[in-house]
């Protein structure tokens, strides 16, 4: 690879920095990738389908296309490996090189490997490199050996987010479903999928093929920064870069020095140069005598190196000595630093009670297990007490929580109670007389579910609007706008708000505060006895 071209800034990167810049990679060059993927998928999808179709198999079409995907895989990986090298093909470019690029690994990847965990990493390997089958062997063992794990996650993660992407779609149909109609929705989709019908076929095929196009091609990306990272971290790409650029650096320096010493030389004649050698001659000869003069401990000397006879004796070089000599200096274990010990060590080894076998100091292992058992069983008296101590006192606090259980319990079935019978029993003729009678008698809570469902019903009689079963008080909210004056619209709201006060947080209005409402309702509704039942108002 021609790695003075490359556009990718290199450098260590952890796995996961690589799966990045892959993706980075495929999102800069995403106009060029989906083009041609969906000028390759979007046929392969109609095909496959009219074959379903004619099979009446309409399944194995989703099937087929989910097979096929080695083979769209080479759409990404052919813009990315030529874009990061600086030559980024055409769309004309990659549609040709679809018919014969890396024709003679797809079977493989399509029947034997189909099922591969690792498919991203590997496709670069054996589509870039080019290798033969036994090398290509090689080659995916030392890419993959520190990174497959990861390369394993980055698979498991890409078909966990295709999954949550169909789940994805089918929940945009949902939000378009009121939720009334929910449980007919869903009783049909179950029949549907049971039956499976032709377009249910259909139309997860088509959300099939969506899924897959929006996340292999970045699936293939992530593989492809992987498999880059690691040819960097294999044969160090990013020195050898530099050591490429400081080479360029060095030869233009040395050209340039060059031209100057030439320049140089051209200038200075020649005569400049004959008075240099003249005077470096006679400095060299005044030097000599200098020497030859010099005391003779000071002379310089010269050891004359030993001959071999001198230092294996009268043996001969090719002799058994000779030989001798040799093993061992191989032998030494500073020539051959590393040699394999074997021994057995105990899996729990008893660690030494004494480090240094001079010491004899105070041995306090008895002195820390006395107070270890102290304090245990100290422990266990102490539990042993506070159960005692709640067995002798039940009778009193007992009882307590069984009243503060069964008020709560009976509570519970009175709320549930009042409310089925609010919600069943219609209207009395005298509203406003009714409602007081049960505020009186000590049942605020009826008293204003009585009054909310008045004001309800009067509402729905004067805006002649029709309220859906299980009506909340946002929608009668909304329904009370057609009234016509305002002040029957304020009235309706602050019957709203004291209702779910009362319902909501137990919190009920003074009893002037209630008259006061009670009597502005009533010069503003007409009470009439009609059955709540009817418009469909839910009281909690």
């Amino acid at each position: 690879m021609k790695i003075d071209t490359l556009t990718v800034t290199l450098r260590p990167r952890t796995s996961w920095e690589a799966i990045e810049l892959g993706m980075a990679l495929t999102r800069h060059h995403a106009r060029l990738i989906y083009g041609a993927w969906l000028l390759l998928t979007l046929p392969a999808l109609l095909l496959a389908n009219a074959i379903g179709w004619a099979l009446h198999s309409l399944w194995a079409a989703g099937l087929l296309l989910w097979w096929l995907k080695p083979l769209f895989d080479r759409v990404p990986l052919y813009v990315l490996s030529r874009a990061a090298f600086g030559d980024i093909p055409s769309l004309g470019q990659t549609l040709r090189a679809q018919r014969q690029w890396g024709g003679k690994w797809m079977w493989s990847y399509l029947i034997w490997r189909r099922l591969g965990p690792v498919r991203a990493l590997y496709l670069p390997v054996d589509l870039l490199e080019g290798s033969t089958a036994e090398r290509a062997r090689a080659r995916r063992q030392v890419v993959s050996s520190s990174i497959y794990g990861v390369s394993l996650m980055l698979t498991l993660m890409c078909s966990v987010f295709g999954l949550v992407l169909q789940l994805g779609l089918l929940g945009l149909v949902l939000i378009f479903i009121p939720n009334i109609y929910l449980p007919g929705v869903f009783e049909h989709v179950s029949a549907a999928v049971k039956a499976s019908p032709w377009w249910f076929s259909l139309i997860a095929n088509v959300a099939s093929w969506l899924v897959m196009t929006a996340v292999e091609p970045f699936y293939i990306g992530a593989g492809f920064g992987l498999y880059i990272n690691r040819r960097t971290q294999l044969e160090a790409w990013d020195i050898e870069l530099n050591f490429r650029r400081l080479r360029a650096r060095l030869t233009q320096a040395a050209s340039a020095l060059a031209c100057l010493l030439a320049l140089g030389l051209a200038v200075v004649p020649q005569a400049g140069h004959a008075a240099a050698a003249r005077t470096c001659a006679a400095q060299m000869a005044q030097q000599a005598a200098h020497d030859e003069d010099a005391p003779a401990e000071t002379k310089p000397l010269v050891a004359e190196p030993e001959s071999v006879q001198h230092i294996f004796g009268d043996q001969p070089v090719g002799g058994t000595s000779f030989r001798r000599a040799v093993e061992q200096a191989y032998a030494d274990p500073s020539l051959s630093p590393k040699h394999k010990l074997v021994s057995w060590k105990q899996r729990h080894p008893v660690p030494e009670k004494e480090l240094d076998p001079t010491y004899r100091g105070l041995d306090l292992s008895g002195l820390g297990n006395l107070i270890a058992v102290i304090g245990k069983f100290a422990l266990w008296g102490l539990l042993a007490a506070l159960v005692i101590t709640l067995a002798l006192t039940a009778r009193r606090w007992l009882p307590w929580f069984s009243e503060v259980a069964a008020r709560a319990k009976a509570t519970d079935d009175e709320n549930v109670q009042r409310s089925e019978v609010t919600e069943q029993a219609s209207l009395p003729d005298d509203v406003p007389e009714a409602i007081r009678q049960l505020w009186y008698a000590g049942r605020q809570r009826e008293a204003l579910a009585m009054l909310y469902r008045a004001a309800v019903e009067a509402m729905v009689t004067q805006t002649r609007t029709m309220l859906v079963p299980g009506a909340t008080e946002a929608q009668c909210l909304r329904a009370s706008r057609q009234l016509a004056e305002r002040e029957d619209r304020d009235a309706f709201a602050r019957v709203v708000r004291v209702w779910q006060y009362a319902a909501y947080a137990q919190v009920f209005p003074s009893t002037d505060a209630f008259e006061s409402l009670l009597s502005g309702l009533k010069q503003r509704f007409v009470w009439r006895s009609i059955t709540s039942a009817a418009h469909g108002v839910a009281v909690r």
